[in-house]
């Protein structure tokens, strides 16, 4: 371990992956800073360069504080490293483990928070590409985001694979387009990591496994739909849809929300209210107090038996998703009056034009199949 990096003094490591290793380290000012270093074995010159230009991006993340502040970065040094914001916390992993799956209503707070997160990091014109359980600390402020834009510093564009034949991301939360060695990864990529997190965080499981070449072959099989077992009705539309192998089926971040909001404000919550529950159950120095009020365990259990009386298709989920990612309104009901046989054959040519120009749509998916339809 070493002593110091760049400027900061190291005092003992946090925890090691494929790409690097991080830190708690401290600032000259003693202001505790998470420091990761990527391996010098998977840097060269061009890789370099994109860490130095998009490591200045980062910097640029701005309206949320569900992502960690960049605080200093060296690209050129023998083991490049990037120090960030601090962040105390369980993981979103390590708290499932240890207490089990969030109640659904927190499940919802929690995808508030991380499309928060995901809105400024795609702002500033990054891709997560590693969005999972263990890159999200339950924190005092809520859940936050940590690791963004590292697979952005490391990877090629345009490229799912390194060189090596490794996968640049955790296997069980990418999404087709990151492991079939051809197609673009952009911030729909990210929608894919958040429908499989928010299925963990519901269920404890995973959407295609973690079992090796199974969960890859899974991943890439268009017809192999994922496993939603165990998700509330009334999360499994958004989840499902949010899990599509299209990148273009999944729904934008402002539908997201949207959607969100629409269940909560069904359930009789607010936002602002999910989000302290979802903090007074997470944060360890919360979770743990002995002041911790036996009120807010009955109103998270009633709010919670709430959602289970929601219906799968309250308001917008279930209707299609466009390829923009909104939710498309519900049509018009046809008119009692019969209709010509000249007009029904004029609204097929007008239907035929408005396909070929925008594609195929997918529907959310329905709470009682897990095929689209």
């Amino acid at each position: 371990m070493p002593a110091t990096i760049g400027r900061y003094a190291v005092e003992r490591e946090l925890g090691r992956g494929g790409m690097g290793r991080v830190y708690l380290a401290w600032s000259e000012a003693g202001e505790p800073v998470a420091v990761k270093v990527i391996r010098q074995d998977r840097i060269d010159v061009e890789t370099r360069r994109r860490f130095e230009r998009e490591a200045l991006i980062a910097r640029t993340v701005i309206g949320t504080s569900q992502v960690p502040r960049v605080l200093g970065a060296d690209s050129f040094a023998d083991e490049p490293w990037l120090a960030m914001e601090y962040v105390a916390g369980a993981t979103l992993r390590d708290f499932v483990a240890e207490h089990g799956p969030l109640p659904a209503p927190l499940v919802v707070g929690l995808g508030v928070v991380l499309v928060d997160g995901l809105r400024g990091v795609h702002g500033a014109g990054l891709v997560h590409r590693d969005m999972k359980p263990q890159n999200i600390i339950l924190a005092d402020r809520g859940p936050v985001l940590i690791d963004f834009g590292l697979g952005a510093f490391v990877e090629r564009l345009g490229e799912s694979i390194s060189s090596g034949g490794r996968f640049l991301g955790t296997l069980c939360y990418m999404a087709p387009e990151q492991v079939d060695g051809v197609s673009t990864v952009t911030t729909k990529t990210d929608l894919h990591a958040l429908g499989a997190v928010l299925l963990y965080a519901a269920t404890g499981n995973l959407p295609y496994g973690n079992d090796g070449a199974v969960t890859l072959n899974r991943i890439c099989d268009r017809a192999a739909p994922p496993e939603l077992d165990g998700l509330p009705a009334a999360l499994v539309p958004l989840v499902g849809s949010l899990l599509a192998h299209d990148p273009d089926d999944r729904p934008s971040l402002e539908a997201v929300l949207a959607t969100y909001v629409e269940l909560l404000t069904a359930a009789g919550t607010t936002v602002r209210d999910v989000r302290r529950m979802l903090v007074a159950e997470t944060f360890r120095e919360v979770a743990e107090a002995p002041s911790r009020s036996s009120s807010l365990d009955a109103r998270l259990a009633g709010l919670a038996a709430k959602f289970v009386e929601l219906p799968a298709d309250i308001g917008g989920l279930d209707r299609p998703v466009g390829l923009g990612g909104a939710l498309v309104p519900p049509p018009e009901p046809e008119p009692a009056t019969p209709v010509s046989a000249g007009r029904v054959a004029a609204r097929l040519r007008v239907a035929n034009r408005l396909r070929e120009q925008y594609g195929r749509q997918l529907p959310l998916w329905s709470s009682s199949s897990r095929r689209p339809v």
